[in-house]
């Protein structure tokens, strides 16, 4: 496994996975009201925190992607 997420891409997606993760809890906006909008909200957090935290995706890697150097 590989990085192929850059330190930029890393960082945005560190900051918005917890924004999600957040939003459920601290939001009035109506999509996060509903238990399925909660538990989406949350898990997309959680996929965005663990590929910035491991610097690897692996839909970068289906698509032959990178946004890092090495």
């Amino acid at each position: 496994m590989r990085a192929n997420v850059g330190k930029i891409d890393r960082l945005l997606r560190l900051l918005l996975g917890i924004a999600f993760i957040a939003a459920p809890f601290i939001s009035s906006i109506d999509l996060f009201q509903s238990t399925v909008g909660m538990v989406v909200g949350i898990g997309v957090g959680a996929i965005m925190v663990v590929t910035s935290v491991t610097g690897f995706c692996p839909l970068y890697r289906i698509f032959g992607l990178r946004s890092s150097r090495a």
